[in-house]
This record gives structure tokens, sequence and C-alpha cells, in this order.
């Protein structure tokens, strides 16, 4: 009995946890084409996580932070070439409970750099590192 009571509480559980049929399928008709990579920043118990993703074949990137539940597009300056575009981060949890952090997107077929800046009160942008 104990066995069937805690199946019937997974179910419930599991179906609670599932995606509509409807929302699944706007979710996948909103993604643009492609492959893509992704990061993440850790967050702290004051300071929210940052999600990071790069489409590899375009170099197209967006972040999602602090809770808006959309993805923000990062500027570029110049148009981007077709690669193969992957994303390096690191990050580390300050004694205050602030987050120190670092991005990269990174060409791997012509080992072409960015760094990723925030200007103060404005949006995240990429900054080509120069060879």
């Amino acid at each position: 009995m104990r066995t069937l009571f805690a199946l019937s509480l997974a179910s419930i559980g599991l179906a609670a946890c599932t995606l509509s049929p409807q929302t699944n399928a706007t979710n996948a008709a909103a993604a643009p084409p492609g492959h893509f990579d992704a990061v993440m920043i850790s967050g702290s118990f004051n300071v929210g996580d940052v999600f990071l993703k790069v489409n590899s074949d375009t170099g197209a990137a967006s972040y999602y932070c602090c809770s808006n539940y959309n993805f923000i597009a990062i500027s570029d300056p110049a148009p981007l070439p077709a690669g193969k575009y992957s994303l390096k981060a690191w990050y580390v949890i300050n004694g205050d409970s602030s987050v120190t952090w670092a991005a990269y997107r990174f060409d791997e077929t012509t080992g072409h750099t960015w760094t990723l800046i925030h200007e103060h009160g404005g949006q995240y942008q990429w900054q080509a590192l120069t060879n």
C-alpha cells in the first residue's frame, strides 16, 4: 500500500512538471535553427545566475538573468561570418556574496575571440580581442 501511494504521488509530481504540448510547440517554433553552446555563471544568495547561449553556426548570442524569463540578444559591432562558435566562462563568488565573472565567445575555425562587456547601466555587448 505504501509503495502504491508513493508511486501515485510521484506520478502526480511528474505530471505537474511536464509542459503542455502547446507550450512545447510554441517554444520549438520560437527557437532559431542551428546548433548551440551554453554556459552558466552561478549566482549567490543575493545575485542571480546568468545563462549565456550562442548559435554555434552564426555566433549570435543571448543571455538570461535576473528572473525576467526572456533571453536578451547580445549586440555585435559588425556582422559575423559563418563559423564554429563556442562560449567559455569563469566565475567566483566573493566573500560579500557578489559574483565576479567573465565570458568569451570563440570562433574555432579562425581563432577570433570576443569578451563580453557590460557598460554601467547598459546592455551586454561583445568586444573583439586583437591577436
